[in-house]
């Protein structure tokens, strides 16, 4: 083998180890970002549950102290959050509240039914509709 040859060989080699190495490396930069963007959906997507259950605990407590007209609605708006909450009358003593957040991209729906007994409300059926 010639001299010629092999610094050939060895600029084929570092050139290949090189090319090797941008790959990895925008792999590992690929399945950083599409990481973090799936942290970022799922923190908007709880956070959006959660608000959607402090939704339905205002509309219970609304119905505790007959503070609201039946098929209203009420909008809370936050830092990035938005809280629609509607009570309707499904029958005596008993009504469905709907909690819908949208927070950022996520979006969360919740209804409970709510029984009224004297002074209290109780919260006898969770449903989560997304």
């Amino acid at each position: 083998m010639t001299r010629l040859n092999s610094k050939a060989v060895a600029l084929m080699i570092v050139l290949a180890i090189i090319l090797l190495l941008i790959v990895l490396i925008a792999i590992g930069i690929k399945f950083t970002l599409s990481n973090t963007f799936l942290s970022y959906y799922t923190l908007n997507r709880t956070k959006a549950f959660y608000f959607a259950e402090a939704g339905i605990q205002k509309g219970v407590y609304k119905i505790k102290n007959d503070n609201f007209d039946s098929e209203t609605g009420w909008i809370l708006a936050g830092e990035g959050e938005n809280i629609a909450i509607t009570i309707s009358s499904v029958a005596a003593d008993e009504y469905s509240v709907l909690s819908v957040c949208t927070y950022e991209a996520a979006d969360k729906k919740i209804q409970a039914t709510v029984r009224k007994a004297g002074s209290t409300a109780q919260i006898i059926e969770w449903v989560y509709i997304n």
